[in-house]
């Protein structure tokens, strides 16, 4: 299975370059672990997707989960933000 994600903007408020740098990476890193655990996904463009507030100080990697588990939402014809 192959899968291209092309993420026009990625707007991340609040953050340093290297915090986006870091949260750019752990989305990458959830979104092929989503995809490794074999998730139902449809071809599909999307939009926009709103993962909502992000929990202040968390870590990259856990708001990038939120983040991805959106995605996969919406790759699945679920809600979209």
């Amino acid at each position: 299975m192959e899968l291209k994600i092309h993420i026009q903007r990625l707007t991340i408020e609040g953050g340093s370059r290297a915090s986006a740098a870091e949260f750019a990476d752990a989305l990458r890193n959830q979104l092929a672990a989503i995809v490794s655990r074999g998730a139902p996904l449809r071809s599909q463009r999307i939009g926009r997707i709103d993962a909502g507030t992000l929990p202040a100080g968390a870590a990259a990697k856990q708001q990038a989960g939120r983040v991805a588990e959106s995605l996969h939402g919406a790759m699945k014809g679920g809600r979209r933000g």
